[in-house]
């Protein structure tokens, strides 16, 4: 898979959801004449809020909102987001969805737009005139939130000095920290110290881990690699789970190690090109059975490979994914569970 190849089966989601701060700046009028503040080549004032912050909060959690649901389907890049051509549908009725609550926000918001302002206004009555002076007009209001995304093509055109190569190498190059450090927050937040038992609810953030790394393949290389691996643990992990358990320590083990951006680059790259159906004897070949421990040395059943993934080639470069050695293997956790 070349540059090109990448953007033909892919396209550019632009997504843009307008906030308003409520705030304006702070001059230095705005202050008593005997305010001692230093002069403006030395420091620059802040600013002054016009409404209370808890009235623009419901749209900077459709903002949020926005932002995982396009993280879930696509990587960043350039402006937006690269999506998988098949999720556009998909993904355009998510938005709409949150369009739709953003708008019937707004409506809310400007409803009570005047009243909003009159009681921060009278909140603060030693700043009346301050405050009234440069608070926005509800028509002007209206202005300032609007959510809307395009749908795009990139078709590079090579120039001396274009650097859309570098923006597809820093997707594929990066992608396997990406995924590994998302596996990293589901470790420390449900698997790290854990006491309670686990159950099939608990799983689900790695049902949902693996549904991501789906999404993302034609993307990100070693995507199908990491879907399939999470997708094994599921099928050989039965709930609940004593977190005293041997069966709980092997879990733990093998999740600690798909977090391992190392490691897990070592598997991803072996994997990659040698297309083997024996992927604990490719894993020992690279880290080395001296660096196992006995009880990680159990034979592991035959399993599902993926398809194939081709390195993405940048130029006549082909873009490799460095290894380093230090940690255990995504073999060794397969040993622990198989």
């Amino acid at each position: 898979m070349n540059t090109t190849t990448l953007l033909q089966n892919n396209v550019v989601f632009r997504v843009d959801v307008s906030l308003w701060t409520g705030k304006a700046k702070l001059s230095r009028a705005d202050l008593p004449p005997d305010a001692n503040i230093p002069p403006e080549d030395l420091a620059i004032l802040g600013q002054k809020r016009l409404i209370d912050p808890d009235s623009l909060k419901p749209f900077t959690a459709l903002k949020t909102r926005t932002i995982r649901t396009m993280n879930r389907y696509g990587a960043k890049f350039l402006s937006g987001w690269l999506v998988n051509e098949k999720y556009v549908d998909e993904l355009d009725s998510l938005l709409s969805e949150i369009q739709a609550d953003y708008y019937a926000a707004k409506d809310r918001f400007i409803t009570a737009y005047h009243d909003n302002v009159s009681t921060w206004i009278d909140d603060h009555p030693e700043w009346r005139e301050m405050l009234a002076s440069v608070v926005p007009s509800e028509f002007e209001m209206r202005k300032k939130f609007g959510m809307y995304w395009q749908v795009y093509r990139v078709q590079p055109i090579d120039t001396k000095g274009s650097s859309m190569d570098i923006e597809v190498a820093n997707i594929v190059n990066g992608d396997v920290k990406k995924m590994t450090d998302e596996m990293r927050s589901i470790y420390d937040r449900l698997f790290a110290d854990r006491t309670t038992t686990i159950t099939s609810k608990t799983l689900g953030a790695l049902h949902e881990f693996a549904e991501w790394c789906h999404n993302l393949e034609g993307i990100y290389p070693s995507a199908t690699y990491m879907h399939e691996a999470v997708k094994d643990i599921l099928a050989k992990t039965r709930t609940p789970i004593d977190p005293a358990s041997v069966q709980y320590g092997q879990l733990r083990a093998a999740i600690r190690t798909l977090s391992d951006a190392d490691y897990m680059s070592v598997c991803i790259a072996d994997w990659m090109h040698s297309g083997s159906d024996n992927m604990m004897q490719d894993v020992l070949n690279i880290t080395g059975r001296a660096q196992m421990e006995p009880d990680e040395l159990v034979p592991m059943t035959e399993r599902r490979v993926p398809e194939p993934v081709e390195p993405v080639t940048v130029g006549t470069e082909e873009l490799t994914i460095q290894q380093d050695t230090n940690q255990r293997t995504l073999s060794a956790m397969m040993d622990d569970l198989f």
